[in-house]
Formats: C-alpha cells, structure tokens, sequence
C-alpha cells in the first residue's frame, strides 16, 4: 500500500512540475502600452448643427478653415523622432462652449519616451509630456480660426 501511494505521489509531483516548467516557454514582458485619450476642439463661434445651439452639446462640424478636422479623421502619435506608436481616428464633433471638440483615443501607446507628439490632419503635430498622458490627462489640440 505504502508503494502505491509513493508511486502516485511521485507522479502527481512530476506532473505538476510538467506545467511549472514549461511556463517558463513564456515571455516575460509585462505589457507597457497605455490607452491616450484626447480631443481636438475647433473655434471659437462654430455653429453647432440642427440639433441645437453651439454649447448644447448636440453635433457639430468644423468650419471649411478647419476641412481637415472631421469625424473619420486620422490622429498619429509619435515619439519625438518621428516614429509612429499608433494611430486612431476622430469621432464626430460635440458643440461646447462655442467650440467643436472632435475625441479621440489611441490604445497600446508603448511607454519609454519622454514626450508623444499628435499629429491631426495637416495641422502641425504637437508635443505633450508623457507623464500627462500616461496619467490620462487629456491630450487637447486647440484650432483656433
């Protein structure tokens, strides 16, 4: 009896370490992208659309001065060398306050740089501290017309 129960023991200990083991096949990178959120807010004095007055909080749509901006439209960000580290695109524009603000929100930005510069249409891309946006503080390009 002490024989059968050694030989089951001994094997559900090879067994167990079987998975222990091959684990270690993993990669041992933990993941580092953050999810980037900002918005691009167009005025001030655009009109919101039929819905309601500019400030309802009813859609919008940028001016022709601003014909780059819309809903659909492509948002980079890069490290400061250039290099692409993701893209996303516009949601469609909220009236507040007078002005038209066009969200967006990028997922897995990798970490390791010290600044993350936005690109949005053929606007001039701009530069924000890293720690702001890995702290989920709003990334906010003003285009004022």
């Amino acid at each position: 009896m002490r024989r059968v129960v050694a030989v089951v023991l001994a094997a559900g200990l090879a067994l167990s370490g079987c998975g222990f083991l091959s684990s270690g096949d993993r990669g041992s990178n933990k993941p580092d992208g953050f999810t980037l959120r900002g918005y691009v807010s167009v005025g001030p004095n655009v009109d919101a659309g039929a819905s309601g007055p500019a400030g309802s909080g009813g859609p919008c749509t940028a001016p022709p001065a601003a014909d780059d901006v819309q809903a659909g439209g492509a948002v980079r960000v890069a490290d400061p060398d250039g290099h692409t580290l993701g893209t996303g695109t516009l949601s469609p524009g909220v009236a507040e306050a007078g002005r038209c603000n066009f969200a967006f929100q990028i997922t897995a930005v990798p970490g390791g740089v010290d600044a993350y510069v936005i690109g949005v249409g053929n606007r001039a891309s701009v530069s924000f501290p890293a720690h702001d946006l890995r702290s989920d503080k709003p990334a906010v390009i003003l285009v004022d017309l």
